[in-house]
């Protein structure tokens, strides 16, 4: 479901929330982003497969590789020829023990004791952050999956959710929110987030086996 569509649902669980001047478009907008960060925190603390994008390329530029905009955490980085690079952590560098590898410094990647040329390109899988969508102006959204919220939400229970989510960061505003509609928007984001399980399953555990 596209944002302006989950926005819709969002304001049929308000009173007045589609005609109340209360709320601006930009920030029926801003309520659909910020619900969508919400999700997105609890996900990556429970370190689940989502939000991840592989084989990215990074061109070099003088001395440095420019990290994507939407870079969250580093996963994984190698070279041309896909030789691994670890990186020297900031321990290591002090040490000044010569070891070969790169560290991240603002919004860049940087190689350290590269004894050649530097590569013209790396390539690096990553966790990136929620698709950052432009201001809402109020008018329904191109139906494409640039609308959409990343996945897992990009479902009909993903849209419930983030609806809910909206309304209730809308209602905190207007002061109409009861303690209980936080506790059970909480509760609604713990209950998908489970409900997505683990990237992997273990082996299955024969009787008495533990």
């Amino acid at each position: 479901m596209i944002r302006s569509a989950i926005i819709a649902r969002a304001k049929q669980r308000i009173l007045q929330g589609n005609v109340d001047p209360l709320w601006s478009h930009q920030e029926w907008g801003d309520f659909f982003q910020d619900a969508c960060d919400d999700v997105w925190s609890q996900i990556i603390s429970q370190h689940q497969g989502w939000y991840v994008r592989r084989d990215y390329t990074l061109t070099l530029d003088v001395d440095h590789y420019d990290l994507p905009s939407d870079f969250h955490v580093l996963l994984w980085l190698r070279s041309a020829n896909d030789s691994y690079i670890p990186e020297v952590r900031t321990w290591e560098r002090e040490r000044g023990d010569g070891r070969t590898g790169f560290r991240i410094e603002n919004g860049t990647i940087r190689l350290v004791n590269w004894d050649s040329a530097l590569p013209a390109t790396l390539t690096i899988d990553y966790q990136h952050r929620p698709n950052e969508l432009a201001d809402w102006d109020g008018n329904d959204d191109p139906s494409t999956t640039a609308y959409e919220p990343d996945p897992p939400l990009n479902t009909q229970a993903g849209a419930r959710l983030i609806a809910k989510i909206i309304a209730t960061r809308a209602k905190i505003k207007d002061g109409s929110a009861t303690a209980d509609d936080v506790t059970l928007t909480k509760q609604a984001i713990s209950t998908f987030v489970d409900l997505l399980g683990t990237p992997a399953q273990g082996e299955p555990r024969l009787l008495g086996n533990y």
